[in-house]
């Protein structure tokens, strides 16, 4: 009897998706350059739709808990490691009623999206998913997924407790890609928002790196909060994974098309 045909082995191998650079747009996937409906933006406040809404409601944001970071070659982030029992959550302003789950929070340098133009040196963004669907990937397919941004300014020079615990921890992970480090201290989420949460810009958009998934809901904070120039320093010591300094990660600005932008108004 003949010997039937290996058919996997006749298959062509197949190509490893090519890897995006921040800074070279010919790197990312057309997925994320032929969408319509991108993140970051330039926020014109001229041009934004005022509303009003009440005051989002932060659950255990003001509770200690322990932290990871990690550098993935192109950005730092940041998971907490005990909160399962006491899950961190916001809901209210312009989500109602919808609880979302935090997810996990990256750090951009400079930060992604400007206003009026004016760009910030740093922007985290804290990333959560609807309580709807367990799976990251379940809420991307469902738009179930909300980005807070907040920007951290250096002008005043003021020292961040926050920014100080993580800028001391920086060297575990500068040159070890995927390698997480604990803080050595527990740090509360509520650090990281800025005095008036009541303040801010909604709109939809998408993850900003590939796969740019799309029906992202950002909220981007007006007020900054404050960093020291040695704390931002440490961020753009971090290397990729050639070896070289990461001096910013931040996607360039995208197109706003037919999409609005509400400010919102405290109720």
């Amino acid at each position: 009897m003949a010997e039937e045909p290996n058919v996997e082995a006749a298959q062509p191998e197949k190509k490893k998706p090519r890897e995006f650079v921040f800074n070279d747009p010919d790197s990312w996937p057309e997925c994320c350059t032929e969408a319509k409906n991108q993140s970051p933006i330039d926020i014109q406040t001229s041009e934004v739709k005022r509303e009003r809404f009440p005051p989002f409601r932060f659950k255990n944001y003001r509770k200690k808990f322990n932290a990871l970071i990690a550098n993935n070659g192109q950005n730092l982030t940041m998971v907490c490691c005990d909160c399962n029992e006491d899950q961190i959550l916001v809901s209210g302003g312009c989500f109602e009623d919808e609880q979302y789950e935090l997810y996990k929070i990256f750090f951009k340098w400079p930060a992604e999206h400007e206003i009026n133009g004016q760009s910030y040196p740093l922007g985290v963004q804290l990333v959560h998913q609807s309580k709807k669907y367990p799976k990251m990937e379940d809420a991307l397919k469902n738009n179930a997924v909300v980005v807070l941004e907040i920007f951290a300014d250096t002008k005043n020079h003021r020292h961040s407790n926050i920014f100080g615990t993580i800028a001391r921890q920086i060297p575990q992970v500068m040159k070890e890609i995927k390698k997480p480090a604990m803080l050595n201290r527990k740090i509360r989420l509520a650090d990281f928002l800025p005095p008036d949460t009541d303040m801010y810009f909604t709109y939809t958009g998408s993850i900003p790196s590939p796969p740019c998934s799309e029906g992202v809901t950002w909220v981007v904070f007006q007020k900054p909060i404050h960093i020291c120039g040695l704390q931002l320093k440490m961020f753009s010591c971090i290397r990729d994974k050639e070896g070289e300094p990461i001096l910013e990660n931040c996607r360039s600005l995208q197109k706003l098309n037919e999409r609005v932008i509400i400010s919102s108004e405290p109720c």
